[in-house]
Parts: structure tokens; C-alpha cells; sequence
């Protein structure tokens, strides 16, 4: 059965698999993407150790641009104890902006495999902004992510509860659905490329803010005063409803040599359309890393 250690960025992203991200369908998770897919390699070490960079057109949480649609390069250090425990830090860099490090996440996570079928796994993330960016970027925040998953031979299923702590978010769910396969291993170093189309589907609470006018039926049944100017805008009703917010394709495609692993990642994000409006970021992304584990 795939190992799957997922290193959330909050997106979100490393050697082991939401990226998620959460990618995920947050691209936070996905700009971690590159897999131990051997996991009995990473439980024989105590200690591991890794090293990584990445790339990207857009930084994405739950459909929205993190980076306000920017593109951004990552670097990042996790460490890992038996294959089931670990911890990372990620840097963000946007090209020409300032300062250097805009903002930095920290993460921590266990991973736990009960048979060939089944295995869970839970993160908690902080996404920090160093304030000193403009305000077209998001906000600081912490993320809590309770993962299970289940081979079905075929595909594998993986169902996600997400939600921002210390905020009225609500609960964000992934469903993600991927089929792994690899090539066999060539050269002296049983060198070796992997796939793994996937399909997620994220739902999650969607708000609508509408102006009331007078006269004008309120959702809970009231009405707005009536009289004179009856276009008159008199206030905002604000609605949200627990819905699909959007789909996403994605097909990783990984090279592992020695202790490198090296990843391309495109995707494509179909949001929701609601009354001519779309419930949040569209279009084509994709995603370069490159990882190495030191011990």
C-alpha cells in the first residue's frame, strides 16, 4: 500500500503525500508533492532528513490565491521520525517583489498505516505572513487537517476535513481519487519514474453577499421597509451554504534517482459557477520541485 505523509503547508509538500494542497486540492499541499513511494525505506531510518525547492504559477488554499495570483519559488526542510512523525518549515519567495520572504509556514503531522487498505493521518499547519507585504496578500493563519484513506485496489480514495483555526470558516472536505503506477527500475541506482493521476473535489462553505433593497423579501421571510424609493439599497444579506466549490485534475509525474526525487506537476481547476460568478480560482497551474534526502 502507498505511503502517504502528508506535508501540508497550511498550501498546500515534500517527499511524502496533502498538497494537498488542501493539494490538495490547495496547491500548498501540491507544491510538496514528490512521494517515498517505497515506504518501507523511510520506516528502516529512525531520523530522516530532507532538503527541497519548488516552483510554481500560484500558491492556492481551498480556491484561493494565496500569492494573489503570483508566482512563487519555495524552500523547505522536514524532518521525519520513523516514517510516522515529522516536521517541516517552507520559505516562499516572489520573484521581484519585496521583501525576500514574504511569508513562511511551519508544519507537523503522523501518519499511520493500519493494513493494505487503510491508513489516517492528521496535520496542523501555520501560514505566516511577515506583515510587511502589501494587503493584496493573505493573511496569517493556522490550518487543521484530519486525513483517512482507503486502497480500493484500483483507485485509491483519500476523504479530507480541513478548517482554519481561530476563524468562523467552517469545515472545508477533500475528496480525492488517484491511480498510482510506476515503471520499472533502470540504471545503477534503480532509478525509476511514477504517476498519479487524480481527480479532487472540494466542498466547503460558499458566501454570498447581496444588497437588500427596500421592499425587497430577506431570506428569513422578512421584508424590507417599504415606501418611497423602493431601489433604494437599505443594507446586505450575507448567505452561505455547505457546497461544491470545485473540481481539479491533476497528473504529478515524478523521476526518483538515489536520493533525489524531482517533480512536474500540471493542473487544471474547474470552480463552481453561481449565478454568472465563478467561487473562486480557475484555469492552469503547474508546479516544478525537486527534493533530496540527506540521511
Amino acid at each position: 500500500m502507498r505511503l502517504y505523509l502528508e506535508l501540508t503547508g497550511f498550501i498546500f509538500l515534500m517527499f511524502f503525500t496533502n498538497i494537498s494542497v488542501f493539494s490538495q486540492p490547495d496547491t500548498i499541499q501540491n507544491v510538496r508533492t514528490a512521494r517515498l513511494q517505497n515506504p518501507a525505506s523511510a520506516t528502516m531510518k529512525k531520523h530522516s532528513v530532507y532538503v527541497g525547492s519548488g516552483y510554481g504559477n500560484d500558491l492556492l488554499y481551498a480556491g484561493t490565491s494565496l500569492t494573489a495570483s503570483q508566482p512563487f519559488i519555495s524552500a523547505d526542510l522536514t524532518y521525519a521520525f520513523l516514517g510516522k512523525f515529522w516536521t517541516s518549515a517552507t520559505l516562499y519567495n516572489l520573484p521581484g517583489r519585496q521583501p525576500a520572504i514574504p511569508f513562511y509556514d511551519l508544519s507537523a503531522g503522523f501518519s499511520h498505516v493500519f493494513n493494505d487498505y487503510l491508513d489516517i493521518s492528521a496535520s496542523v499547519s501555520s501560514y505566516i505572513n511577515t506583515g510587511k507585504t502589501d494587503d493584496e496578500l493573505y493573511g496569517s493563519f493556522a490550518y487543521l487537517r484530519l486525513s483517512g484513506g482507503f486502497d480500493w485496489v484500483w483507485v485509491y480514495s483519500k476523504l479530507t476535513a480541513g478548517r482554519i483555526l481561530e476563524q468562523d470558516s467552517g469545515i472545508y472536505v477533500y475528496l480525492r481519487n488517484s491511480r498510482y503506477f510506476r515503471t520499472g527500475t533502470f540504471g545503477k541506482s534503480d532509478n525509476y519514474f511514477s504517476f498519479d493521476p487524480n481527480v479532487n473535489i472540494l466542498f466547503g462553505n460558499l458566501y454570498q453577499v447581496q444588497p437588500l433593497y427596500r421592499g425587497q423579501n430577506r431570506p428569513d421571510g422578512r421584508n424590507g421597509q417599504r415606501g418611497q424609493g423602493q431601489n433604494q439599497i437599505i443594507g446586505e444579506e450575507i448567505t452561505n451554504q455547505f457546497t461544491l466549490l470545485q473540481t481539479e485534475i491533476s497528473v504529478p509525474v515524478s523521476f526518483y534517482f538515489h536520493n533525489f526525487t524531482f517533480e512536474a506537476e500540471p493542473l487544471y481547476l474547474f470552480p463552481r459557477s453561481l449565478n454568472g460568478e465563478s467561487s473562486g480560482a480557475k484555469g492552469f497551474y503547474f508546479f516544478l520541485n525537486a527534493y533530496y534526502r540527506i540521511f
